[in-house]
């Protein structure tokens, strides 16, 4: 009987560096608020996002001195930098505010946005509370953490879990936002739909704030962003300069001032921004065709008298 012989064969592998959307390192604070009522505290991270989830009733949040309200079931991003504070105004509220570092790279697309929370992170958001209460040891009764206390009984893992289910959160969200026809869009076209999602809300931002002194700087520094990043990102999607934009709006916002006939020439000029009565004149010259002073004259609306 011949005798087989088996040769063993030496085979290629080679590692796979797997993508990572958003990495959370830290947890740097970590507050729920239920049937209580909490004082206006002014603060900041520089390092650090905040997540603000209303579980229910209203949650009030000002962002730099700007009012910002959440309902139910509503979450919103407070980017590194900003000043910020939270008011519950009735004890009904139920609120999750927990701030982190993290890579950003993706997160910055969700500074200024108010987003509805789905039943899958509805889910995720209760683990996190569940594993935040077996880390770690209670700093008072209101379940508000600034400082962490690790539990010597926790089970293992348990703060890893903690920074698990919140990439998956955020994870989650961005899927949600860039969904198509309510599915979620192929990885290779991920980034395409982010920078969309950034440019509308860029946009967004530009028309409700319109009335306030805007620059590119301010507007980038709002979304996290360098000034060159976003307005690279928001030429290439939109096709129109992020300063080119804001001047058809201020035009807009001008013309529209004009025919109510409230402002004179000069006080619409400093509400929206210009340097000087002059320069804005000749701006809107430009755009309309005519001075603002003979455009308000020419165009406002004829009143009707009775007969």
């Amino acid at each position: 009987m011949k005798e087989c012989e088996f040769m063993a064969k030496s085979l290629s592998y080679e590692n796979y560096p797997l993508t990572r959307v958003i990495t959370i390192y830290d947890i740097v604070s970590a507050d729920y608020v239920h049937e209580t009522y909490t004082p206006c505290f002014s603060h900041r991270h520089d390092g650090a996002w905040e997540l603000c989830y209303c579980l229910q009733g209203e949650l009030l949040l000002f962002k730099n001195n700007q009012p910002l309200s959440l309902c139910s079931g509503e979450i919103t991003f407070i980017s590194p930098g900003t000043t910020h504070d939270s008011q519950i105004t009735h004890d009904s509220t139920r609120a999750f505010l927990i701030s982190f570092t993290c890579s950003d790279s993706y997160i910055k697309v969700l500074s200024n946005s108010i987003l509805p929370v789905t039943s899958r992170q509805e889910r995720l958001f209760q683990q996190v509370l569940d594993e935040l209460e077996l880390a770690f040891e209670p700093e008072d009764q209101k379940r508000r953490r600034v400082h962490f206390s690790p539990n010597q009984n926790s089970p293992v893992g348990s703060e890893q879990l903690i920074c698990n289910y919140l990439e998956q959160i955020i994870i989650d969200i961005l899927r949600e936002i860039t969904k198509q026809n309510g599915k979620p869009i192929p990885d290779k076209n991920f980034t395409k739909a982010v920078n969309q999602f950034l440019a509308d809300n860029v946009s967004a931002y530009i028309r409700s704030h319109i009335r306030e002194p805007l620059t590119v700087e301010k507007i980038a520094g709002e979304f996290h962003y360098s000034r060159s990043r976003l307005s690279t990102i928001y030429k290439a999607t939109t096709g129109t300069g992020i300063n080119e934009f804001l001047s058809e709006e201020r035009m807009a916002q001008a013309r529209q001032l004009l025919l109510e006939g409230q402002l004179t020439v000069t006080q619409i000029s400093e509400l929206l921004g210009y340097s000087s009565p002059q320069y804005f004149s000749r701006k809107f010259a430009k755009s309309v065709g005519c001075p603002p002073s003979l455009f308000a004259r020419t165009s406002a609306p004829v009143k009707q008298e009775n007969t």
